[in-house]
């Protein structure tokens, strides 16, 4: 075979793709396949799997019991997630990630809110509060019909921490009693404070006759 040849075969065999890594685009619905904690990975039970559906579309997000938006910095691997809806309503929470095509890993705090310390590593270690996650995309998937379903599903106010399906009840504020009632309850006791007086009075005057 020529060099000529050899050269022309060369070029017109198809180059493989490199993997895809920490690209800036997360949108999908992102199933997870383990879950990594204090070094030692969990078991993967339907539960945790069915509960733990990571769904992106542009700058809005849902995960576990929560929801709101994410701002991703590609070079430095980060996401930052605000919540703004269901469970930690109000906090915010980030982490880093990394992406290889249809796999996404992500380290998260294991509860997030705002003070929680951030993971900077995707590993975990013993004594090290944080999460690994690691998911998988489904290509098959909708993944703003799924968001918008995860979303409406969520309560409307900011969820019971015991039971992330209830919404958090709001402490009953007692009635304020208005001048005329407080004024009308205040002569009720004096004119029963006024009838004890009476009747004590009473007894005592009889007392007094008998001897």
């Amino acid at each position: 075979m020529t060099p000529l040849l050899v050269l022309a075969l060369a070029l017109a065999a198809p180059v493989p793709k490199a993997p895809v890594k920490a690209e800036g685009k997360l949108d999908g619905v992102w199933i997870l396949k383990a879950r990594e904690s204090r070094g030692k990975e969990a078991n993967l039970t339907a539960s945790l799997k069915s509960t733990h559906t990571l769904v992106i579309v542009g700058n809005d997000f849902y995960f576990r019991n929560y929801a709101g938006t994410v701002k991703l910095d590609a070079e430095k691997k980060t996401l930052d997630m605000a919540i703004t809806a269901g469970q930690y309503n109000g906090e915010s929470t980030g982490g880093v990630f990394e992406r290889t095509d249809d796999t996404l890993k992500v380290a998260l705090p294991i509860t997030p809110r705002t003070a929680a310390v951030r993971p900077t590593e995707l590993k975990t270690a013993p004594g090290v509060s944080g999460y690994l996650y690691t998911f998988e995309r489904d290509k098959d998937a909708k993944a703003a019909d799924v968001l918008k379903e995860k979303v409406a599903a969520l309560p409307a106010g900011r969820a019971n921490p015991f039971n992330p399906g209830l919404p958090v009840a709001p402490l009953p504020v007692p009635a304020r009693p208005n001048a005329a009632q407080q004024l009308q309850d205040a002569l009720e006791r004096i004119e029963k404070l006024e009838k004890r007086i009476q009747e004590l009075e009473k007894a005592q005057t009889k007392k007094d006759e008998k001897k």
